[in-house]
């Protein structure tokens, strides 16, 4: 079966092969890089059907593809849920103060499920606090 891996901004590994894929979450801002994979438990519960009888396969790729430059690091299923990402988009005055004019984005962690959200400067202060 043909597949390829690719390391691809913004710190993501994309595992593809026959027209699907699945994204990894990375740490490139340490060395050696490190690429988050499910634990066996968690693996059926993260990944698509395609995937969930090939973990040791699937991870035996991601190995023999990024070599020493990456760790692999298994996670559990967080006990907090599903978090938002938030990203704050402001001008700054030259003396450092933030004008009341700016936008939060609210996007869902695989930045897949979901187009982000922008809300206005008075939504996101109560999301924020």
């Amino acid at each position: 079966m043909e597949f390829t891996i690719s390391e691809e901004w913004k710190e993501r590994v994309v595992y593809r092969e026959q027209g699907a894929s699945f994204t990894f979450d990375c740490a490139w801002g340490v060395k050696p890089h490190t690429v988050f994979v499910p634990s066996a438990a968690y693996w059926p519960q993260a990944t698509p059907a395609w995937m969930h009888d090939r973990r040791d396969e699937i991870i035996g790729r991601l190995r023999a593809h990024l070599g020493a430059r990456y760790v692999i690091e298994e996670f559990e299923k967080s006990d907090t849920g599903r978090r938002q990402w938030v990203t704050v988009l402001a001008a700054r005055h030259s003396d450092g103060s933030v004008p009341g004019e700016w936008i939060a984005v609210l996007m869902d962690p695989d930045e897949t499920a979901t187009p982000p959200r922008l809300l206005d400067a008075r939504t996101a202060q109560s999301v924020l606090r």
